[in-house]
């Protein structure tokens, strides 16, 4: 019995999110990224463990440290910087696939985001290669898909907004947001 006044601690479930700039909020700063931006229900809360310029093998280095905090789920972006450095595909989808493999391990309930369209061609068509067996990949594995890449373009034309870009692979505020719109379709429950 509590004393009164006195308010139960309440567990809150942790949503690490894993990724590059874009996870991170680039060129912003963490607290105007598309994780801060989500306003996930009572009971959960997010982590960024977004860092600049990360690939995916970054990501599979820095996963121990996401670990430590023992997250109930793990939202995984990652890949333009892969593209950028022209890695091959299926080296970069490997490292998801670890990622993940070690994750569920623990009990983490995964979600794959799949990344952003680029306004550079030769980073947008190593994307374009990547999302496709992302996606194949990930559900076949049942894993939930965060489609921010639909979330950038606009409805009618299928092309990105620009407004949504202060260059060509980084969001603005306003592709901040629309990100978040992508995360409406998670199912989130105690």
């Amino acid at each position: 019995m509590l004393a009164e006044g006195k308010e139960e601690w309440k567990l809150t479930k942790v949503i690490a999110c894993l990724g590059d700039s874009i996870t991170y909020g680039y060129p912003f700063t963490p607290k105007e990224s598309w994780v801060a931006l989500w306003n996930v229900p009572a009971g959960f809360s997010t982590m960024n463990f977004g860092v600049n310029g990360d690939t995916t093998s970054d990501l599979l280095h820095r996963l121990p440290e996401v670990m430590r905090h023992k997250p109930w789920s793990l939202v995984l972006l990652g890949g333009t910087n892969d593209a950028y450095l022209q890695y091959h595909v299926m080296d970069s989808l490997n490292n998801i696939k670890e990622i993940t493999s070690r994750a569920r391990e623990q009990h983490i309930k995964i979600n794959i985001g799949i990344p952003i369209p680029a306004l550079t061609p030769f980073i947008e068509k190593w994307l374009a290669s990547y999302r496709v067996v992302l996606i194949d990949w990930a559900s076949a594995e049942g894993y939930a898909i965060i489609d921010f890449y639909q979330a950038m373009l606009d409805p009618s034309t299928k092309i990105p907004v620009p407004e949504y870009y202060v260059d060509d692979v980084h969001p603005s505020r306003l592709g901040y947001q629309a990100m978040v719109t992508a995360l409406a379709s998670l199912q989130l429950s105690l």
